[in-house]
């Protein structure tokens, strides 16, 4: 996929394998929830928007558990920054993932900040993408 290319329900999407905080690598192809992986993109550390939606995920975490759907966050900040979001933010539930490439963004169709890393809550390029349990598809209707 390339930077014009949206995620469109019920086709592919894009591979995506990241590190996690607290464990070991993790890849959207091994996954296999009851229903669905919801991936939530985020900018950083940094980003207090960010922050209080991951925030308002983990309060709901168990309600997401309950229905099937695993949640996961994303960004591109290091180890080290990974780790003091879980800690500062007080995200115990949620998956945690760092190491978002550049070129993985673009896979995704995410906008990039002009910093290097992806700014997924701007306007035009929010997208929380649903993926149904084989992994490989995005669930949900067009816009």
């Amino acid at each position: 996929m390339n930077m014009s290319t949206r995620l469109i329900p019920n086709q592919p999407v894009p591979p995506l394998r990241v590190k996690t905080v607290g464990g070991p690598c993790w890849r959207l192809c091994d996954q296999k929830p009851q229903h669905f992986t919801l991936v939530l993109f985020y900018r950083g550390l940094h980003c207090g928007f960010c922050k209080a939606q991951l925030q308002a995920y983990e309060a709901r975490y168990e309600e997401f558990r309950k229905l099937g759907v695993r949640v996961l966050a994303v960004s591109a900040d290091d180890r080290e920054r990974a780790e003091r979001t879980v800690r500062d933010w007080h995200l115990d539930e949620l998956t945690v993932c760092w190491g978002l490439t550049i070129d993985q963004a673009r896979d995704w169709g995410l906008y990039s900040d002009g910093a290097g890393g992806p700014a997924p809550h701007r306007r035009r390029s929010r997208r929380y993408p649903f993926c149904h349990r084989d992994g490989c598809r995005t669930a949900g209707r067009r816009r």
